[in-house]
């Protein structure tokens, strides 16, 4: 979202400067056909992109002769940009931070359980496979909220500043649980070089933070 007002807060500051300098039509003919080159290159950022397409579309409404309903989108734009940001994410800084750990918490949660159920070795096998899709779901739902707290809020990173560590050793947590289970499945016991890839998992797991015990038979 910050990208988002970023972008259209500087293509309409931008726009508004051009179209005081370039001449009618012409010249706003040209910087429309500009814009239009500029949208492939603009899509490797959100920010970018969205100036960008906000100039062309300011443009084309000068350019259809409206030049008092561009100056109106301009302030329109301007001004939803500004509650967006005061409405939206100042008043709650830390609440992206908040979700992003409740989800890593869910995340390590279902990894505990699904650990426990393999190391158990239960015969259950529908049962350890919804477990195992469930901590790859939560997993999945983490590093959603990871990358979209990254995406649209940068300026708040602090919030979620070391969560993707977190993640991966998470995940190579979950898949170890699931290298075992499979070697479980062929062998019926798991030997000392699985249970050590494990421990070695669990204490990357706990420098990062998050203690995933195991259980005192393993």
């Amino acid at each position: 979202m910050l990208c988002r007002a970023a972008g259209t807060v500087l293509g309409a500051v931008v726009f508004a400067g051009l179209a005081a300098l370039l001449p009618r039509p012409a010249g706003l003919i040209a910087l429309v056909a500009v814009c239009g080159a500029l949208v492939p290159v603009a899509t490797r950022h959100f920010a970018a992109l969205t100036a960008v397409v906000t100039v062309l579309v300011l443009a084309l409404i000068m350019a259809g002769g409206e030049p008092q309903a561009s100056v109106s989108r301009i302030g329109e734009t301007l001004l939803a940009c500004v509650l967006v940001l005061v409405v939206g994410h100042l008043p709650t800084p830390g609440k992206r931070g908040g979700g992003v750990r409740a989800r890593l918490t869910a995340a390590g949660g279902a990894a505990h359980t699904y650990l426990l159920h393999v190391l158990g070795e239960s015969g259950d096998h529908a049962e350890r496979w919804a477990l195992r899709r469930e901590a790859y779901r939560a997993l999945a739902e983490a590093r959603t909220a990871i990358a979209l707290a990254a995406a649209e809020l940068p300026a708040l990173a602090r919030h979620t500043e070391g969560t993707d560590a977190v993640a991966e050793a998470l995940e190579r947590l979950v898949d170890t649980t699931t290298a075992c289970a499979v070697h479980l499945d062929g062998t019926g016991r798991l030997t000392a070089r699985h249970l050590g890839r494990l421990r070695e998992a669990l204490a990357e797991l706990e420098r990062r933070g998050v203690r995933v015990p195991l259980p005192a038979t393993a």
